[in-house]
């Protein structure tokens, strides 16, 4: 690659020439990592919260550097609040009919120390 305005050859990634000139990237290559690990974790069971913190930390990046990626990032938030919110659901239903099927005493293998299996 070579500067645009004297010519000169250029590094891959250096952003100015020697010549003080400042160049200008299309976009930045390759895919964000951050938004790909958070869309990653959206679909990992017990971790979908991990998701939405590193698909957001990526869309900030992607802001910045125009990486590849922002609608996987994008994605990756709007799946891991709908599966935190299923889960938040089905925990909260479980705890809520089985509660009452709990025994109101522990078993007497934790109360009486004289009990034995054998």
């Amino acid at each position: 690659m070579y500067c645009q305005y004297c010519g000169r050859p250029l590094e891959p990634c250096a952003l100015t020439c020697s010549c003080g000139a400042y160049l200008k990237r299309e976009t930045a290559p390759g895919w964000n990592l951050f938004a790909v690990l958070g869309f990653v974790f959206t679909f990992m069971p017990f971790i979908p919260l991990a998701g939405i913190v590193f698909c957001i930390a990526g869309l900030s990046q992607i802001k910045q550097s125009g990486q590849r990626g922002r609608w996987l990032a994008i994605w990756g938030i709007v799946l891991s609040i709908v599966f935190t919110l299923i889960a938040a659901a089905a925990a909260a239903v479980f705890f809520t009919y089985t509660w009452d099927h709990f025994p109101d005493s522990p078993p007497e293998v934790f109360t009486n120390p004289s009990f034995s299996i054998t």
